[in-house]
């Protein structure tokens, strides 16, 4: 054989080892690419409402120039129920005259998704006026919350509060939080504890709950009024205890008043109340109910 055939057999050799090493250098390369997790950030997209379901009640009551420093609402309740935008609206419209920084969101996990009491995101959301940002620093630094996007992404109790949010608290990022209905109060006098190093003059806190369900105006209205009894009272044995009937969550609404309680925010105003049926002109329709709070420090 002559030596230019050896060479030849021994290049085309040399050639089919570097093939065979690339192919298993880039099979390497995939199983490693799709077995290592990575952490998502994308938006979480618009899924639980319509822009019209936002839109009315928001052009009706623009944000106003920030005007007021004190006394700032430290915190408030309001509804998920958008039929309610107007009242909404307006609720928000009052907000806007503070520069808040940040807005704690409690709210319900309805349908008790995930495998954690209390689940939060990373993520920002998309509205039709923009993005609301995570407060990513502190979301990361607690530890009474779960990342849990999957169970975040299937609940509107927060997500139909971001168009808002993004209207008349430009400024603002969110510390989202999902709470299941079971929660005791000692797992929430844990979590008043997590949260109150985060509280501060432009913070604000927001309890999105709804009250009473599926009941008459009539008989929706005296449930109202026991609730509202029990939340000056800061009765929180009472409140937990009670059913849909009364509220969708009543964890949301007690680590509300802890956290009011804890930090000298104790003045309660009623700033609004609402019944579905009355906003829709069927007053023959069973019906939801909504407070409107507010609670200033006490002076």
């Amino acid at each position: 054989m002559s030596k230019t055939r050896k060479l030849i057999i021994v290049l085309i050799a040399l050639f089919l080892l570097l093939v065979a090493l690339y192919r298993n250098v880039s099979s390497i390369s995939k199983l490693t690419t799709s077995t290592v997790p990575t952490s998502s950030t994308s938006p979480i997209p618009i899924s639980h409402y319509r822009p019209s379901d936002v839109q009315l009640g928001i052009s009706q009551y623009p944000p106003r120039q920030i005007v007021k420093m004190l006394p700032p609402i430290r915190g408030g309740v309001v509804p998920h129920h958008l039929v309610a935008q107007l009242p909404l609206a307006a609720y928000f419209q009052n907000l806007s005259q503070y520069p808040y920084k940040r807005v704690i969101l409690l709210g319900p996990n309805h349908d008790n998704l995930g495998d954690h009491s209390v689940v939060t995101s990373l993520s920002p959301w998309e509205t039709p006026y923009g993005l609301v940002g995570a407060d990513t620093e502190n979301i990361k630094s607690l530890d009474c919350a779960s990342h849990d996007e999957v169970a975040t992404n299937n609940e509107h109790s927060l997500e139909v509060l971001m168009p808002f949010v993004k209207t008349y608290l430009p400024l603002s990022s969110v510390i989202p939080l999902h709470l299941k209905r079971n929660l005791s109060l000692s797992e929430l006098k844990s979590l008043r504890t997590c949260l109150l190093p985060l509280i501060d003059a432009q913070t604000l806190i927001l309890a999105s709950v709804d009250f009473s369900h599926y009941l008459s105006s009539t008989e929706a209205s005296q449930k109202d009024r026991q609730t509202l009894g029990l939340i000056k009272q800061l009765d929180y044995e009472k409140l937990l205890s009670l059913s849909p009937d009364h509220l969708d969550s009543p964890p949301s609404l007690v680590l509300l008043l802890m956290l009011m309680q804890a930090s000298n925010s104790t003045v309660l105003e009623v700033s609004n109340h609402t019944d579905a049926s009355v906003l829709t002109n069927e007053p023959h329709q069973a019906t939801t109910t909504h407070y409107y709070l507010n609670y200033y420090v006490q002076e």
